[in-house]
């Protein structure tokens, strides 16, 4: 009974990981269509952090196992698109989607809100852009 509760468990965290990159995925592109800097900033981490701790909550997924599947996601993207900055960011990016989950369900198995959870990840995420982000080299692999 346990080895299929634990592949029950990785399906749930993949379908979830997978349901969070293809929303984030689709509302950032609107996000940042507009050009908006502070908007893209304030918006894209809310975004990331209400899809991953929301697809695992609706879900039953756990929430640190769903952002590190959604890291997962954002770097395989890192490397394969070809004007991003490869595999350095997404192994940053990885690091920092590893951190907004900790917090997540830290914050979650603390007080069992998912807003307080998601707040809480939209803090740290933002914070994280702001200081990290913008220290990234930029490579041009076109």
């Amino acid at each position: 009974m346990g080895h299929s509760n634990g592949v029950v468990t990785v399906g749930l965290t993949l379908a979830a990981g997978l349901a969070a990159a293809f929303i984030a995925l689709v509302v950032n592109r609107w996000v940042v269509r507009g050009g908006n800097r502070a908007a893209v900033a304030a918006l894209v981490p809310m975004v990331e952090e209400t899809a991953k701790t929301g697809a695992a909550l609706a879900l039953g997924a756990p929430i640190l196992a769903t952002h590190t599947a959604f890291g997962l996601i954002e770097a395989a993207y890192d490397v394969i698109k070809p004007s991003r900055v490869g595999l350095f960011a997404g192994l940053v990016g990885l690091a920092g989607h590893l951190a907004f989950g900790l917090t997540a369900w830290l914050v979650y198995n603390r007080y069992r809100s998912g807003a307080a959870a998601v707040a809480a990840a939209t803090l740290v995420h933002t914070f994280f852009n702001a200081v990290i982000i913008g220290r990234l080299p930029v490579i041009d692999r076109r």
